[in-house]
């Protein structure tokens, strides 16, 4: 078992989303389920963009499988899925998975798969083009710790309140996050038609100085923010708005549009926007917080605090609708 591995130390990536149908008697995902998201890893190592990474006339077949549990996963949300080749031998090679929720280890496995010959059902050797394809999915070379340290330090950022004139920034870095990080939870049309109004640039959080904008190398890398008014989600666009204030005493202050360049993600950047909109949220008096959760960031509100309640469904035009997760915290 390897408690230290991070995703980004495995060169191929995936994710699967969880379904209700996954979880158990306790609301746990079943240990059943590990299998199969491992699985997902497997396949598309084994069919990188659709083309057979084995020999042709070969399968891959799975002989051995050792799986270490080694945190719970809960529902809603997804799992990524990290893949690695360890070894390569002559018609077998070692792969080395973890699955992580909200970038936490809950599970690590070994497997051996073999190639198999379809025809004669036997064991066939790697030819010389294969277990090159192979050797590109081999576990890197760890990274030393004084490299990870500088690489780290190159990486800081600082926040600040958002300015008008970061309208077209932030418009644009929220369609480039939404249209990475979103995808799988949501469809293409989804996040596209969100864009035009869930997802776009509330300008009022940016006049009450409640927006905020993470930098980086004079570059605007992540947004989020709170709301002492009524509405809960959406930019501009969005038909349901409602400006009038918040009472501390008796109402939840909003947590708002939090998006994150897909090239800065887990590098705590999140985090530090979210404990900042907390904090100035608290000054004002504010003990509750609520927001209205896109699939995709349930496990990091939940790691932060924040339970969920019903599934929603927003018409984001006749005929499509966007599912949303209602979720609060007390403090």
């Amino acid at each position: 078992m390897t408690p230290q591995a991070r995703l980004e130390d495995f060169p191929l990536r995936s994710f699967d989303k969880l379904r209700y149908g996954d979880t158990d008697r306790q609301g746990h995902v079943n240990n059943a389920v590990f299998a199969t998201l491992l699985e997902t890893g497997r396949v598309e190592m084994a069919y990188p963009e659709g083309r057979a990474l084995m020999d042709p006339g070969c399968a891959f077949v799975i002989a051995r499988l050792e799986l270490d549990f080694i945190g719970e996963i809960l529902w809603p949300g997804r799992v990524d899925i990290g893949t690695r080749v360890k070894s390569i031998g002559r018609s077998s090679l070692r792969v080395e998975q973890a699955l992580f929720q909200n970038e936490r280890l809950v599970a690590w496995a070994e497997s051996v798969i073999v190639q198999v010959n379809e025809a004669t059902r036997k064991s066939q050797a790697f030819s010389d083009e294969a277990i090159a394809k192979l050797k590109r999915l081999v576990a890197p070379t760890p990274v030393r710790p004084e490299a990870e340290l500088a690489a780290k330090a190159a990486l800081t950022y600082s926040i600040r309140k958002a300015t008008l004139d970061d309208r077209g920034t932030l418009e644009s870095l929220i369609a480039r996050s939404a249209r990475a990080l979103t995808l799988g939870e949501y469809t293409p049309r989804q996040i596209e038609t969100a864009l035009r109004s869930a997802f776009g640039v509330d300008t009022q959080l940016i006049r009450d100085g409640t927006y905020l904008v993470a930098e980086a190398n004079g570059s605007i890398v992540g947004c989020g923010g709170w709301s002492r008014r009524r509405t809960l989600f959406g930019g501009d666009g969005h038909a349901h708005r409602d400006s009038a204030e918040l009472d501390p005493k008796r109402d939840a202050a909003k947590i708002r549009a939090f998006f994150i360049d897909p090239a800065h993600v887990r590098l705590g950047i999140g985090r530090a926007l979210l404990e900042r909109c907390e904090a100035e949220a608290r000054s004002r008096g504010f003990f509750r917080f609520e927001l209205m959760a896109m699939l995709s960031g349930v496990d990091f509100y939940r790691a932060h605090g924040y339970a969920p309640g019903a599934l929603v469904q927003y018409e984001l035009e006749p005929g499509l609708s966007i599912e949303f997760l209602p979720m609060s915290k007390v403090v």
